[in-house]
């Protein structure tokens, strides 16, 4: 029994003391350098064990005790407890808690068993291993056993197992003997890494030991390389799915990239190579200097801060960092505004440098720890030093500079350092980034003025090969910033706009990417169009430096497009590119933004339009140029930014603009012929179908912007849904898929009354269809033809369900027919419906503007705020209650952001151009949704707006 009882009172997780380490990280708002230690407290909440242990209502003991620790644990954090403190303090917390249970547990076991082996231990798995334990995370326990599961062990098992479940706790639960364990890290990669990360809590320490000692010699010494290569692997497929990049604007803490998980693979992957226990034996051997040690352990308290942060104020084990906490975090973490920037970007900037430099020690240590006794080594030339040039060396696959080779005032050295890793295929060694690193600090702002510099860097970016990874790694060791000092102010520059999906430098060089693969053909199949135009472009420095360039006056006030047009001319010129090329390069930085705003927010079949654009752009090759940089741009965004709606919408507008280009028509020619020819082609269509009546009095009654944009077959079919309307129904409703275009067209047939687009968007909206844009109609007779494309955001089997639009009929039956509303819809169905709530911590102001010279014939108003489910129906509502005639809406939700365009006149078909009628008109749908009427005008939608 002497040995069962052993561990009642536990170790400290991290040896004898709980320090606190917080050196130049993320430190605002800690509080004195006083370690924070509650095992006293922790003691003093559970009842002895010696208690009789048949008396002891297990789940509410443990219960209790957790209720209690866990709010002196958050009650630190909230204080400004380091990250140490806070997960070596938690992780106490549980070992006093198993050791008691395993008291009890063993007391209980006893009296209903005679006969007890006495060999079993409790031992802590995985981060609970290593003694980290954020406020959210699981506790991973293993009960071990050393030969068999007798009645007795069973029994024990289960009695800590249920007090821990029955008590709500999120506990992993295994039972293994010695031979199980073995067995289970040799096939299992997720138990090796967990069993790794084992600890002693309770019970036999002889069995722990044999433990310990089995899995290092028949686990840790053996298949190493294996283990390192399936530990790689692993975190390649982490990174697939959680992101390759530091920098994205909603990272994860635990998984993603430079977050905690690369550094547990790196020190993984360490104690195998190495026969080491922790980071710090590392040290001992040599392997590392103290002062790394000591770094990586701040990076590490920064991450367990903010993670901790997150899972106090979601209230769960989350380990996103999404738009929704940031700002809390960050208020909980200390930090402040100041200095001209907000407390959440200061700690976002933080955060991803503090990424970066955890992304850099891991890849140091595992690099070091890399088996190059496999295949790869017997390959001829492997251990032979090769001369590439420039002082530098191949050698066992990494760049090297010669013995004796330094980079200092050598800034074309070491930027031929990347030149070299592009064209060969390989990584520069660790000492190599060690000597770039120290040389780039004495590159001088205008080092791209050196002719050699220039040559080599617009080679890497002309390159046909790996020109996004090799920009992001000299983005990574701050050598773009010494090359491109404009770009400076971009790093770690966070959008708060829930739309993009990194920060400004990365979305550039992904923009980069983007175009990379277009110029060289990689999306053919794909993208044919844009490949094709790609396939003709004269000059791809160009293309890739607008690209490139495109975001750069960013985070500077004002208009981005029109600094950033400036910032570029000034790098173009360092360069020496010539004066043709300089100019093109700063057209499409300053017009990056118009073919989005005409694709997704104007009437792109208004010759008007067209006109203006191709006026803007004059030649095709700035319109291809043009085309090739949004297409870049939108899918750099995110990966959910690009579909195959926008493409379509960005292609029409690029072939209309071409054609107009290409044509000497003035744009009320343009408009003459395409009315005249419309007509002339649904006329037959009419006569075709046996349309009987007065076919020509019909086509010439239909409105120009209606016969501008339809096709004729289309209207052939709206003429049969008019003609079915005749019927007595209310309205009369037909849907057609585009499944590869990612669309379906929703047409709407009913009699024109008080509201009724309104009505028809409010009950789309209850309907759960997302809609992308929308033309309103009025014709002759009073009668209406909305149409409405909607995304397929549900999986193409819920689009194909009939019943489906069986009931979006019958609803549109009832609230035309006056017999139901759209509220009435939305309170019976807010619960089945992706309804968004208002983000914490992320504001999305509204804005109400107009633009009366995009169109000759209508004022388009514009709405930009916070997504949410009837907005449609909310401004259109506001809109007809102000007597205004809608004849065109488009649709773009950018994240949580609404970007909506409408089309209107007022009640005699005219323009709005009264001041004070637009202010009466803003102020109505400010009130409709919810707030108060703005006190002075708004001007434009200004420099926040993305128009992808």
């Amino acid at each position: 029994m002497a040995e069962w009882l052993a561990g009642v009172e536990p170790e400290d997780p991290q040896g004898p003391s709980i320090r606190r380490r917080l050196r130049g990280v993320g430190t605002e708002g800690a509080v004195d350098e006083t370690p924070t230690d509650l095992r006293n407290q922790f003691r003093e909440l559970l009842p002895d064990p010696r208690i009789p242990a048949q008396g002891i209502e297990l789940a509410g003991y443990v219960r209790d005790y957790l209720d209690q620790g866990e709010a002196l644990v958050r009650e630190i954090a909230a204080a400004g407890a380091s990250g140490s403190e806070i997960v070596h303090n938690r992780a106490w917390m549980m070992d006093y808690l198993v050791a008691r249970l395993y008291t009890i547990a063993i007391a209980r076991t006893a009296r209903r068993y005679t006969s007890v082996r006495t060999d079993v231990a409790m031992v802590a798995l995985g981060g609970y291993g290593r003694g980290e334990l954020c406020p959210g995370s699981d506790v991973d326990l293993m009960l071990l056993y050393s030969w068999r599961i007798t009645p007795a062990v069973e029994f024990l098992c289960e009695t800590i197992y249920l007090a821990l479940n029955d008590a709500r706790l999120k506990v992993g639960f295994s039972t293994r003997s010695v031979s199980d364990c073995v067995e289970m890290a040799l096939t299992d990669r997720t138990t090796r890494t967990a069993l790794l990360d084992h600890r002693y809590i309770a019970g036999s320490r002889a069995l722990f030991e044999e433990l310990e000692n089995t899995l290092v010699a028949r686990v840790v010494t053996r298949g190493t390389a294996g283990f390192i290569r399936e530990t790689l692997e692993w975190a390649e497929e982490r990174r697939s799915k959680y992101g390759e990049t530091v920098y994205l604007l909603e990272p994860n803490v635990k998984e993603g990239r430079g977050g905690l998980r690369d550094l547990h693979t790196a020190t993984w992957v360490a104690k195998v190579w190495f026969k080491v226990h922790d980071r710090r034996q590392l040290v001992t051997k040599g392997i590392l200097k103290p002062a790394e040690i000591a770094n990586v352990e701040d990076l590490e308290d920064f991450l367990w801060r903010a993670r901790s942060a997150i899972h106090i104020l979601s209230g769960k084990g989350a380990d996103r960092l999404t738009f929704e906490l940031q700002s809390a975090v960050a208020e909980f973490l200390g930090y402040r505004d100041g200095d001209g920037q907000r407390a959440v970007e200061r700690f976002m900037r933080d955060y991803y440098r503090t990424g970066g430099e955890v992304q850099r020690f891991a890849g140091k240590l595992i690099a070091l720890c890399q088996d190059r006794g496999g295949a790869s080594s017997r390959i001829l030339g492997y251990f032979t030093r090769r001369n590439v040039g420039d002082g530098f060396q191949i050698y066992l696959g990494e760049l090297k500079l010669a013995e004796g080779t330094g980079l200092q005032a050598r800034p074309a050295g070491i930027v031929r350092a990347f030149d070299l890793i592009q064209r060969h295929g390989v990584p520069l060694a660790q000492a190599t980034e060690e000597a770039i690193t120290a040389g780039s600090e004495t590159l001088e702002d205008d080092a791209l003025a050196d002719p050699e510099v220039a040559e080599i860097f617009l080679g890497i970016l002309t390159a046909k090969r790996a020109v996004r990874e090799t920009v992001l790694e000299m983005h990574r060791l701050g050598v773009l910033d010494r090359l491109l000092p404009e770009f400076r102010h971009l790093h770690y520059l966070v959008q708060h706009d829930l739309f993009h999906a990194y920060t400004v430098d990365v979305h550039a060089i992904q923009c980069l990417g983007e175009m990379e693969k277009l110029l060289r053909g990689d999306l053919a199949e794909e993208l044919p169009t844009l490949t094709e135009v790609a396939r003709h472009v004269r000059e791809p420095l160009v293309a890739l430096l607008g690209a490139f360039f495109h975001d750069i006056g960013k985070g500077l006030g004002g208009r981005h497009s029109e600094r950033g047009a400036k910032m570029s001319r000034a790098i173009t010129d360092r360069m020496g590119l010539a004066p043709e090329s300089r100019d093109l390069v700063e057209f499409l930085v300053r017009e990056h933004l118009v073919m989005p705003l005409l694709a997704f927010r104007r009437d792109m079949h208004d010759p008007y339009v067209i006109h203006t654009l191709a006026k803007k752009v004059r030649t095709r090759e700035r319109l291809d140029l043009l085309y090739l940089v949004t297409a870049a741009d939108i899918r750099a965004v995110s990966p959910s930014a690009w579909n195959a709606w926008k493409a379509g919408l960005l292609e029409e507008l690029y072939r209309l603009t071409l054609e107009a280009i290409e044509g000497d028509s003035t744009s009320s020619e343009v408009t003459r012929k395409r009315l005249t020819e419309s007509r002339a082609a649904l006329l037959e269509e009419l006569r075709e179908a046996g349309f009987i009546g007065d076919a020509e009095a019909f086509v010439h009654s239909m409105p120009d912007l209606y016969l501008l944009w339809v096709r004729p077959q289309d209207a052939l079919m709206h003429v049969r849904l008019i003609l079915s309307l005749q019927e007595g129904r209310t309205a009369v409703t037909h849907v057609e898929h585009q499944f590869e275009a990612e669309f379906s067209t929703v047409t709407v047939v009913t009699r024109d009354a008080p509201g009724v687009f309104s009505k028809i968007a409010g009950v789309l909206a209850t309907n759960n269809l997302n809609i992308l844009s929308a033309h309103a109609n009025t014709l002759a007779g009073g009668l209406v033809v909305d149409v409405f494309h909607v995304a397929h955001h549900l999986p193409r089997v819920d689009f194909e369900r009939l019943e489906r639009w069986a009931r979006l009929e019958k609803d549109l039956e009832l609230v035309l027919a006056d017999k139901s509303t759209v509220r009435d819809l939305i309170e019976a169905r807010q619960t089945s419906i992706a309804s968004p709530k208002r983000p914490i911590g992320i504001k999305v102001p509204t804005e109400v503007d107009f633009d009366n010279d995009a169109s000759q014939s209508y004022t388009v108003l514009e709405v930009f705020t916070l997504d949410r489910l009837g907005l449609l129906h909310t401004i259109t509502k506001a809109m007809f209650e102000q007597g205004l005639d809608l004849h065109l809406a488009k649709i773009v939700t950018q994240g949580k952001r609404a970007a909506d365009a409408f089309y209107v006149t007022d009640a005699s078909g005219a323009k709005i151009t009264s001041a004070p009628r637009l202010a009466e008109i803003r102020g109505a749908i400010f009130e409709a949704l919810g707030l108060p009427r703005p006190a002075v005008d708004v001007e434009g939608a200004g420099e926040g707006e993305s128009a992808c």
